[in-house]
């Protein structure tokens, strides 16, 4: 369980509750970020609160193409670490949160 993903998460959207968060992986590839206990509210609200979510997706060239961002429930991209440097950047958090997650989540960049 990653409690420091868990915990950057909750604080990121006040009044939605978040008990665990994990990065899972598609058979295709594709790592996207599952909330629990409601996936769903929760990136509706983050959607929300952080209009510039989409703008920084085009940042990345993993993000998965042809899928249209709008129906899917979060963003998924084809590498761990870039998902995870999205997020922080959609968040604002400072490159030392970011290399504390990444070192714990196991991230690499050829991942």
């Amino acid at each position: 369980m990653s409690s420091l993903l868990t915990s950057i998460m909750s604080r990121a959207v006040p009044g939605v509750k978040v008990t665990f968060v994990e990065i899972l992986k598609e058979p295709d590839g594709a790592y996207w970020i599952h909330v629990t206990p409601d996936h769903i509210r929760f990136w509706r609200r983050f959607k929300c609160a952080y209009p510039q979510w989409r703008q920084e997706l085009s940042r990345y060239e993993s993000v998965l193409d042809g899928v249209e961002v709008d129906y899917k429930v979060c963003p998924e991209f084809f590498k761990r670490g870039e998902l995870i440097d999205w997020l922080l950047t959609v968040l604002g958090l400072p490159k030392g949160v970011r290399n504390l997650l990444q070192i714990h989540e196991g991230c690499v960049y050829n991942d």
